[in-house]
């Protein structure tokens, strides 16, 4: 949050998080859906692309929880046309592949642990690919 506030996003498009260690940006009505409001959906153009959290790295994945609370999860967003087109593409398979062992490595679930708002809440347009083991455990042995 810091690095796009000093990058010029206005400060108010953010709101902590409940455990008060990170922020989310508030996403802005856009026709019939929501979106960021650092991207530009004309020119497809993120405005804080080379500062962009890891949720807005990792697109069209979403790093959340299983609908029943139990697992941490990757998921492919249905809602994103490529995601859409592409699940099934072999090559997509491998990028699956690639994207769970990056959140599996042990510098992404330390900053995940340090912040377990990271993961996403449940989403019903996003498809569940994989478990993510590692996060898991570790969110599993922090719950209470």
């Amino acid at each position: 949050m810091e690095k796009a506030i000093a990058s010029g996003v206005d400060a108010n498009l953010f709101r902590p998080t409940p455990d008060g260690k990170s922020a989310q940006i508030k996403l802005i009505p856009h026709g019939d859906m929501y979106i960021c409001p650092c991207f530009n959906p004309e020119t497809s153009e993120c405005t804080i692309y080379s500062i962009r959290p890891l949720d807005c790295q990792i697109y069209p994945f979403a790093l959340m929880y299983n609908q029943e609370q139990t697992q941490v999860v990757l998921g492919v967003d249905m809602i994103c046309p490529y995601g859409e087109a592409e699940i099934q593409a072999a090559a997509f398979q491998h990028y699956i592949d690639y994207i769970a062992d990056y959140l599996e490595s042990d510098p992404v679930v330390e900053t995940v642990a340090a912040s377990w708002q990271l993961i996403g809440p449940y989403q019903d347009t996003v498809v569940i690919v994989r478990t993510l083991e590692k996060l898991t455990s570790a969110r599993m042995k922090n719950r209470y």
